[in-house]
């Protein structure tokens, strides 16, 4: 079942992102998000006191601060992916789904650890991976990346309806 689900995850992101490539080749797409009356959503990657929230056993020794440049440092590809494709990827959810976006604006959070690939309200996604015991729980990377922040669009999408 969950084989299943997975492949069915998988095969919906790459629908997405193949028609987001379609309309991105149309010669009349509109890149205003006001136009649409899509939100303004900007990447935070300054958010300190959610990392350190997040956890707080770990960061009474170690310096969340710290952790926030690192992920500064290494958030390039996908704010560039972001900022290049935003409007496409939250035009393309609102038509699609039928639900049109109900808040004006938000943030997508960018930290440095997190207990998951990511969250859907408040969007989170981590950058760095985080020791557990021996072993390093590594996040997504690159296309995997993206495709989570796609997906953790969709699900704030659902979420506000």
């Amino acid at each position: 079942m969950m084989t299943v689900l997975r492949y069915l995850v998988a095969l919906s992101v790459c629908l997405i992102l193949l028609s987001i490539t379609a309309i991105a080749q149309e010669d009349d797409v509109y890149t205003d998000e006001s136009f649409y009356g899509l939100p303004d959503v900007a990447i935070n990657s300054h958010a300190v006191s959610l990392q350190a929230s997040l956890y707080p056993e770990y960061y009474r020794t170690h310096s969340a601060r710290s952790d926030l440049r690192w992920v500064q440092r290494n958030d390039s590809a996908l704010t560039a992916f972001w900022e290049e494709n935003r409007t496409l990827i939250l035009q393309f959810l609102s038509q699609n789904s039928g639900i049109p976006w109900v808040e004006s604006e938000f943030d997508i959070y960018l930290i440095r650890y997190y207990h998951t690939a990511g969250e859907g309200n408040p969007v989170i996604l981590p950058l760095g991976g985080i020791r557990t015991g021996d072993l390093i729980e590594a996040p997504p990377s690159g296309a995997r990346l993206q495709f989570g922040l796609i997906f953790q669009m969709a699900k704030r999408m659902l979420a506000q309806s």
